[in-house]
């Protein structure tokens, strides 16, 4: 007889929900596969593991065992192999992202400023700079295999995720609300473009 084991960390009730980074091993799915096997696991997993549950957290130093700059590597190696793009192509389209995060229009919540990509194309590899920047950034973006737009905001604390998901999200309309205020990420979906 089987016994149904719930290995996620996406939505409240699933074990890894809103751990915080300092549980980034606990609170990812990769680390709970491992804890609930026993098994003994490697830095790239443990790496992975952190980029998983709290990219920008990571990339902070707040996760043990995890150095940024390694981080990073690991990061455009996999992005690299996953695309069929150069190394260095990757590499370019984060530090890319990067410079329009900097140079983007701004919008508050709570008082915090946010890089607004909502009604314009936000740049390849938007939320992997501003987990390394630290910024937060409100993105809209086709999701060609679901045939739907989804917008978010990432890299934001609790408190302006919580006001996000709960006032702005409504406010565009969107459906299939989720998100996780710890992680600092929410989202959702609609048909149309807004705008249109």
């Amino acid at each position: 007889r089987y016994k149904h084991i719930i290995v996620d960390h996406h939505a409240e009730g699933h074990p890894g929900y809103g751990k915080p980074p300092e549980q980034f091993w606990e609170g990812s799915s990769i680390g709970q596969v491992y804890t609930l096997l026993g098994a003994s696991y490697s830095k790239r997993q443990l790496m992975i593991a952190a980029a998983d549950h709290c990219l920008g957290a990571a990339y902070a130093g707040r996760c043990a065992n995890i150095d940024p700059e390694e981080l990073l590597n690991l990061r455009v190696e996999i992005k690299s192999d996953y695309k069929s793009l150069p190394y260095t192509e990757v590499m370019s389209q984060i530090f890319n992202a990067v410079n329009s995060i900097e140079r983007a229009n701004t919008i508050n919540i709570l008082d915090e400023p946010v890089a607004d990509f909502t009604y314009f194309p936000a740049p390849s590899e938007v939320g992997e700079a501003a987990s390394i920047l630290g910024t937060t950034v409100a993105y809209g973006e086709y999701v060609k295999g679901l045939g739907v737009y989804k917008y978010g905001i990432v890299s934001a604390k609790p408190e302006v995720i919580r006001h996000w998901m709960e006032n702005h999200a409504l406010r565009l309309n969107l459906t299939n609300i989720y998100g996780d205020a710890e992680r600092g990420y929410a989202g959702g979906y609609r048909e149309t473009r807004i705008g249109t």
